[in-house]
């Protein structure tokens, strides 16, 4: 009798793992795609930090020569956006690309990360995020930005990759480059 026991106590775990499996695999596989798209095209780990560089103006006051600005961007996923020109339209005061870039970008077949918008206010994000367009999403992002634009670029440098660090490229980005890198950059 007790091997007749055991037998229908692993005959019963069999059946609710096989029902599981089912649920998950055939009945919730759209949620469980999403959620892994999601994950493959969210840059989690790769958020730029560095520290900025100062410089003294004439009266002893300090600006910012160098610093990180941080925003939001945009990136489609092609296979659930609809109509190209609808989606075109409703993101064009945000985007600064032409109508053929954008539909181009946007024609790729089965991509699922197509970045479209960059560097948009939190304001901004908010507003498109709340248009809840399929297919639209929206993630935060960090950049190098130099408020002098290409005043004193030579003695400031700029920052690029060298593999796959980022390190400070000629004047004083190359030169405080350890001290300027943050851990976890």
């Amino acid at each position: 009798k007790r091997i007749y026991v055991i037998a229908f106590v692993f005959l019963i775990l069999a059946c609710f793992i096989v029902i599981k499996l089912f649920f998950v695999s055939v009945l919730n596989v759209n949620s469980y795609r999403e959620r892994a798209d999601k994950q493959y095209v969210t840059p989690t780990g790769d958020m730029f930090t560095r520290g900025s560089i100062f410089l003294t103006r004439k009266d002893g006051t300090l600006f910012a020569g160098a610093n990180i600005m941080s925003g939001y961007k945009v990136a489609i996923d092609t296979r659930k956006i609809g109509d190209k020109e609808t989606l075109y339209n409703t993101l064009l005061p945000y985007m600064k690309i032409s109508h053929d870039e954008f539909l181009k970008r946007a024609s790729k077949i089965n991509d699922p990360y197509e970045e479209i918008v960059n560097r948009l206010s939190k304001e901004e994000a908010d507003t498109i995020n709340a248009m809840q367009i399929p297919g639209v999403s929206i993630f935060k992002e960090k950049w190098r930005f130099y408020p002098g634009s290409t005043l004193g670029a030579q003695t400031l440098g700029f920052v690029s990759y060298k593999g796959d660090e980022r390190v400070g490229q000629y004047g004083l980005e190359k030169f405080y480059n350890n001290s300027l890198t943050k851990s976890g950059d």
